[in-house]
């Protein structure tokens, strides 16, 4: 007996068949592509957590700072370098050369802790005597001018000779100097004290300061006091802060500075050390 007939040509059938078989093929496909995705990124992630690795490197700079180097190499984004640096900032020196340079691309977190004195010689006079300093220890935010005995032009003098010129003393200032400035940046300062003194940033206890000059720089740090200026201009006014109304039993000794050009006078009465630590890492936007 002959099977009845369906009327469904047998090619039909076949191609139906293939176009079946195509639609599992695609289905099969998307799920591998899916497993292979999902198998990918989790293998990035692995090798980005265990490939990631850091080298720390230490190194003693002749100024006796110590400066910690760290490098984050990381198998899929780039090396990122932090560099913490501890040292002593003296409050005697006039521009303090730390040896920490910055990129164009980074910034630097300062952190200072301690006390210093201005005016060693009060201490000495009044522990002589035990009797309280009129003059006071101070921090990295520094303090107001003590009057000891100066006139009113004679402070108003001596004000305006501080290395950043204003009606606190002591505080802790910064500068930037771009390497073809850095080189003896003391001199450098003196020569354009006029110039270079808007440059002056204050950081005080502390402060995070990016490198906006677009050049590579050397950082360098002061205790706020009083610089003298011998230059024709400024020559007056140091006068007028170190005699006052022109007291002659002061005047040998002013020749004497003058003539010398003892401008880091009143440095030269500091005592005492700031700590200071500084972070340099790339900005952060």
């Amino acid at each position: 007996m002959d099977k009845p007939h369906t009327g469904v040509p047998v090619t039909a059938s076949f191609i139906g068949a293939i176009i079946q078989s195509y639609e599992h093929l695609w289905r099969t496909m998307v799920f591998f592509g899916l497993i292979f995705i999902f198998l990918f990124t989790g293998s990035i992630l692995f090798f980005r957590s265990v490939g990631a690795s850091g080298e720390l490197k230490a190194e003693l700079k002749d100024n006796g700072g110590l400066v910690f180097e760290f490098k984050k190499n990381s198998l899929f984004s780039p090396d990122e370098k932090t560099i913490f640096s501890t040292f002593l900032l003296p409050s005697n020196v006039v521009w303090f050369d730390t040896g920490l340079e910055l990129d164009s691309n980074q910034e630097c977190k300062f952190r200072i802790s301690g006390t210093t004195h201005l005016a060693v010689h009060t201490v000495v006079k009044q522990a002589g005597v035990d009797q309280r300093n009129p003059v006071p220890w101070t921090t990295s935010n520094g303090n107001k001018f003590v009057n000891i005995g100066d006139s009113d032009k004679q402070i108003s003098a001596k004000k305006s000779l501080l290395l950043k010129p204003g009606e606190t003393i002591g505080n802790v200032l910064g500068y930037l100097a771009p390497m073809d400035e850095a080189n003896d940046f003391r001199s450098y300062f003196v020569s354009r004290r006029e110039e270079l003194t808007p440059k002056i940033f204050t950081i005080n206890h502390e402060r995070t300061i990016p490198n906006d000059t677009g050049k590579k720089i050397r950082i360098f740090l002061s205790v706020n006091d009083i610089l003298l200026n011998f230059d024709p201009a400024g020559l007056p006014v140091s006068k007028t802060a170190y005699l006052g109304d022109g007291s002659s039993s002061w005047l040998q000794s002013w020749n004497y500075i003058s003539s010398s050009k003892y401008d880091n006078l009143y440095f030269d009465d500091n005592i005492g050390c700031f700590l200071v630590q500084v972070e340099i890492s790339e900005k952060q936007n």
